[in-house]
């Protein structure tokens, strides 16, 4: 047995951010026994980001048990005139001396131009805690935030997808995505796409959905998914003992 790191969003798009702006992520052990959190730190990449607040040292270190998480975060330095990102490394170790380590990556774009600039919100889809037999979806808007004209600023979506192809994450409708007339700056024409989390096992379950297009910036955008499946719903009798039928 050994403890195993991961990281909630595996990346963190700032987009357009502001100096300052700040975006927490979850650190989770999906291993079998207790990760022994001791280091975290910028280890690629661009200065425009650090990570805020207390953090893991060798003399202080976070401790989590299977199935565990903790809140951390990263805040954009700001001061960039073209495209930036940092890679963050958290190491770790367990009661059998293995080490194990998790990265996370951070990106922000210059002010706004005058090609495609496609913003997607959430960022990421957080699922959170989800029963066997329930069915959770999460919306998440597309929108263009170009100065260009109709023609110069248009986003046209050339595919999205599920990198793995897991069928507990089906996707809903997307025929408006890829419509010739694309997204174009200004608000009018900005649409969306559902997600659905329909789990079929324990434990937690990652994906990505990645959105292809013509961004001045990033024309291939992964968008995080996570869900921490529980286990089926028991149904509960009137004398709040025996199962229901």
């Amino acid at each position: 047995p050994s403890c195993e790191l991961g990281t909630f969003p595996g990346s963190i798009v700032f987009g357009q951010a502001a100096t300052g702006a700040t975006h927490s992520f979850r650190l989770f052990n999906t291993g079998e026994i207790a990760c022994r959190v001791y280091d975290a730190q910028r280890t690629s990449g661009a200065a425009n980001f650090e990570l805020a607040g207390v953090l893991p040292t060798q003399e202080v270190p976070m401790v989590l048990q299977p199935g565990e998480h903790a809140e951390l975060t990263v805040q954009f330095v700001g001061g960039v005139t073209s495209y930036v990102e940092s890679m963050f490394t958290l190491y770790a170790d367990d009661s059998y001396g293995t080490e194990v380590s998790t990265e996370l990556l951070a990106t922000a774009n210059p002010p706004v131009g005058d090609g495609c600039v496609l913003d997607v919100q959430p960022s990421y889809g957080d699922f959170g805690d989800v029963n066997i037999g329930d069915i959770q979806n999460i919306g998440f808007n597309l929108s263009n935030l170009s100065e260009g004209d109709f023609f110069s600023g248009r986003c046209n979506i050339n595919d999205i997808f599920l990198v793995s192809g897991n069928q507990e994450y089906p996707l809903g409708d997307m025929s408006e995505l890829t419509s010739f007339l694309g997204i174009p700056p200004g608000g009018m024409m900005d649409t969306s796409v559902n997600v659905f989390f329909e789990p079929l096992s324990e434990g937690i379950k990652l994906e990505t959905l990645r959105i292809v297009s013509n961004d001045m910036y990033q024309p291939t955008l992964d968008i995080p998914l996570y869900g921490n499946v529980m286990g089926s719903r028991l149904c509960v009798g009137v004398d709040g003992v025996t199962p229901a039928t």
